[in-house]
């Protein structure tokens, strides 16, 4: 477990960065959505309530490389489909234009399993949901319930995405807030590729190596004792710290994870913090072009 002085500086970690836009929607990057996700009007919510579980489903390192690919897939898939994207239940014309896709070649080593999964969630909207994702979950009892329907009808789809997008939908901004009928504090933490490294440096779950996560039951055991830890900190949101720690999973990637290389990283974005104002703990690689301020903040952080 968490030692005190590790804690206290997670949590001022987590402070500074939990206003964050997801890189799925923030506005700020140079790859525009082709709508915005905060629309209110009901027509728009149930378009990102849609536009999204297609996101969330493929959004898996070994289908995509890394989350701003699920963002480009989807986007690219709209501007050629338009509202017809939430129609295709068969994956022949995801088949088609998946090789002309800009970044296909960043995809990962599973990528031509997108089209059945994207097909196989609409298929989900269509056949079970009716067309409207919103009354389905709201008519539901609990969010477990929401993860249940979803892993068991959605190709691909696993217990940590569906939490993963349950948060998307489910908290206010800086989420999308588009499922109010549950509360924050019912959500569990989703214990994604890079959460489960931070999770592993924290002493709450088995080293990733092992692909413990693989194994339904310990994955289940892992997030709820991952949820119990955040709690401590947030009780009534504990999915407060899960972008936060994503972006900090991010980082510490490839490294050999312990303890004190957590430490070292957080006391490292404090020192930043005190000399900037901020934590640059991401960038906007969606471009895949380093922008002149990019370059002068590499340089700077590595001087660091």
């Amino acid at each position: 477990m968490a030692s005190d002085a590790v804690k206290a500086s997670l949590l001022r970690y987590v402070e500074r960065n939990s206003g964050l836009c997801g890189v799925e929607w923030d506005p700020t990057l140079s790859e525009p959505l082709p709508f915005n996700p905060f629309d209110p009007s009901q027509p728009a919510r149930k378009r990102t309530a849609h536009f999204f579980l297609l996101v969330a489903s493929i959004n898996e390192t070994d289908l995509i490389g890394r989350a701003e690919n699920a963002r480009a897939i989807l986007t690219y898939f709209y501007n050629i489909f338009h509202e017809d994207l939430f129609r295709l239940v068969a994956d022949d014309a995801f088949r088609h234009y998946l090789p002309q896709l800009p970044c296909s070649h960043e995809l990962g080593p599973h990528k031509t399993a997108i089209p059945s999964i994207l097909a196989s969630a609409n298929r989900f909207l269509q056949h079970t949901a009716h067309g409207d994702l919103i009354a389905y979950v709201t008519g539901l009892t609990r969010l477990q319930d929401v993860v249940d329907v979803l892993t068991g009808q959605i190709e691909g789809m696993s217990a940590d995405k569906a939490w993963m997008y349950l948060r998307w939908m489910s908290r206010p901004t800086p989420d999308l807030g588009v499922f109010d009928a549950f509360s924050p504090a019912d959500l569990q933490v989703p214990l994604t590729s890079y959460i489960r490294d931070v999770a592993y440096c924290l002493g709450l779950c088995a080293d990733p190596r092992t692909q413990w996560w693989t194994n339904e039951e310990a994955a289940h055991r892992a997030r709820v004792r991952f949820t119990d830890f955040a709690k401590t900190l947030y009780p009534e949101d504990p999915c407060r710290v899960d972008y936060p720690l994503y972006l900090l999973g991010r980082w510490i990637r490839g490294k050999r994870l312990n303890r004190a290389l957590l430490a070292r990283y957080l006391a490292f974005f404090e020192a930043v913090y005190q000399q900037t104002g901020t934590v640059p703990v991401t960038y906007d690689i969606v471009s895949r072009d380093m922008s002149s301020f990019e370059s002068q903040l590499r340089a700077e952080l590595r001087k660091m």
